[in-house]
């Protein structure tokens, strides 16, 4: 947050209150990164209609879990992913076709001015492309589907909790197999899929 407030102040709409969000709101199209920090008087009902209006949301990880709900929230409503960990989902998201891709400070920068001079076209495919992802692969309903069409009868599922997470924060890293997940590149890649092999004998 700091980087983009000192490198793009010109596209930058802060907002701190109830009263700011509703100017967003009235003003329509901002074409501007909205920097909302937590508790700023977006009611949580209204969370969803709110995020709805962008056509991007910048999904940094979680400060304890390593995968932050907010990702599945935007997809869930058609809103772009600006998205560190596309390899975290499966299947993984994919770079200008459901999601924006950025490693690091100043690709964030770059990729930020890409989606504020994104062409309409462009962003209302890409915010299709979200929404159908969302809708074939997180759905709850699909979740229990693909869970309930294993011919195994008995499935182990990964539930990591919060308390967990915090516990053990220090043993996780980028390549970790829970940080980047069982189809990443990484030189550590083998280790995720043999655990697949071992749970599917």
């Amino acid at each position: 947050m700091d980087t983009l407030r000192e490198r793009i102040p010109d596209s930058l709409r802060v907002v701190s209150n109830a009263v700011d969000i509703a100017q967003v709101y009235d003003a329509g199209f901002a074409n501007k990164f909205v920097l909302s920090d937590s508790g700023t008087g977006i009611e949580p009902s209204q969370w969803l209609p709110t995020l709805a209006r962008a056509a991007f949301f910048l999904c940094a990880p979680g400060m304890v879990m390593p995968m932050c709900h907010n990702v599945v929230e935007a997809m869930a409503v058609g809103t772009i992913p600006l998205i560190n960990y596309p390899e975290w989902l499966h299947p993984r998201l994919e770079h200008l076709t459901n999601c924006i891709v950025f490693d690091g400070k100043e690709d964030l920068v770059a990729k930020m001015r890409l989606a504020l001079s994104m062409p309409a076209s462009k962003v209302a495919e890409l915010r299709a492309n979200a929404a159908a992802y969302y809708d074939s692969y997180m759905r709850p309903e699909v979740v229990v589907e693909r869970i309930e069409a294993r011919p195994e009868r008995d499935v182990t599922l990964l539930l990591h909790t919060e308390l967990n997470m915090a516990q053990n924060s220090a043993r996780l890293n980028r390549n970790s197999v829970l940080m980047r997940g069982t189809e990443s590149m990484g030189h550590l890649r083998w280790v995720g899929r043999a655990i697949d092999r071992y749970r599917h004998r």
